[in-house]
């Protein structure tokens, strides 16, 4: 089980084949977890794909759609999807430009993206750390075997700093030192 450890804030490592509900499984425990009265970014979700931050995203949102959660997708270098825009103004928070001068200043309780353009939103500043409480890596393999070594150390790094929950999810046998 491996929502229990992850709900008692311990770091995880699960290495399970694909197929298994990995995915429902972290985003249960990342749900949760969440304050939903505080609306700031809690969780920072990386996949070494802009389709699997995607599927992610809306999982996520399909299975905390009654606690209201609110999460934003940040892949390919598209910090704030056109619709993702509209949604937030529509209900009163502030969103800036697409090209990242300013972020969501509040109202997300989630990022999920991949390892580039999350490195790239902690390194400008646009996502703020104080309110995060864990840093999830879903194929953390995957990330690995595409070259995302670096971001995902520094990544990795940054998080100590404000003394984060990490949790690490593997598919295949990859050896790596912690």
């Amino acid at each position: 089980m491996v929502i229990p450890p992850f709900c008692e804030g311990l770091d995880v490592i699960l290495q399970d084949p694909s197929g298994t509900g990995m995915l429902e499984t972290f985003c249960i425990g990342i749900l949760k977890m969440l304050d939903y009265e505080l609306v700031h970014c809690q969780a920072l979700v990386l996949a070494p794909t802009n389709e699997l931050a995607l599927q992610i995203k809306e999982v996520m949102q399909d299975l905390g759609e009654f606690h209201g959660v609110r999460i934003h997708d940040c892949v390919g270098g598209i910090s704030a999807p056109m619709e993702d825009l509209q949604r937030f103004m529509q209900v009163g928070y502030s969103v800036y430009d697409m090209d990242g001068e300013e972020f969501f200043r509040e109202g997300v309780h989630i990022i999920v993206g991949t390892p580039g353009c999350m490195y790239d939103m902690l390194q400008t500043g646009r996502t703020r750390l104080g309110c995060v409480k864990m840093v999830v890596m879903d194929e953390v393999d995957e990330m690995l075997s595409r070259g995302f070594e670096e971001k995902v150390c520094l990544i990795c790094l940054i998080s100590t700093f404000f003394t984060l929950q990490i949790l690490l999810f593997i598919n295949t046998s990859y050896q790596f030192e912690l």
